[in-house]
C-alpha cells in the first residue's frame, strides 16, 4: 500500500456538495489545556482564545435598569387623564340629575 503524502489536505464537502473551508488554517486558542499543553480549539474571530477559555462575550448583568419598567397605570399623564374623565363623568351625572328632577316636577 503506497504511503500518502502528509501535505495533501482533504477537501470536505458540506451542504449538499458545497465545498467547505479548511479548518486547519484557523488560528488556535492560546489557553492552557488540562493535559498541560495548549488548547486545540479554534480561537474566536479577533481574539486569541476559544469560546471556552474566553468566557462570555459580555459577562455580568445586562446593561441598564430593566426593573424600572412599569405598566403605565400610575404614570403622571394617565393620572391626569383619569382625573379629567372623572370630572366629565361627575358633570354628566349632575346634568342628568338636573334633567330628571326638572322632568319629575314638570
Amino acid at each position: 500500500m503506497p504511503s500518502q503524502n502528509r501535505e495533501e489536505k482533504k477537501t470536505w464537502y458540506i451542504n449538499n456538495g458545497v465545498k467547505g473551508f479548511d479548518l486547519t488554517n484557523l488560528p488556535r486558542c492560546q489557553g492552557a489545556a488540562a493535559h498541560g499543553g495548549r488548547c486545540k480549539r479554534p480561537a474566536i474571530k479577533g481574539k486569541s482564545l476559544c469560546s471556552i477559555h474566553a468566557g462570555n462575550y459580555r459577562p455580568g448583568a445586562p446593561l441598564g435598569n430593566r426593573n424600572n419598567f412599569v405598566h403605565g397605570l400610575h404614570g403622571k399623564t394617565i393620572q391626569k387623564d383619569v382625573a379629567t374623565c372623572n370630572a366629565l363623568i361627575n358633570n354628566m351625572k349632575i346634568k342628568i340629575g338636573a334633567l330628571t328632577n326638572n322632568n319629575l316636577r314638570g
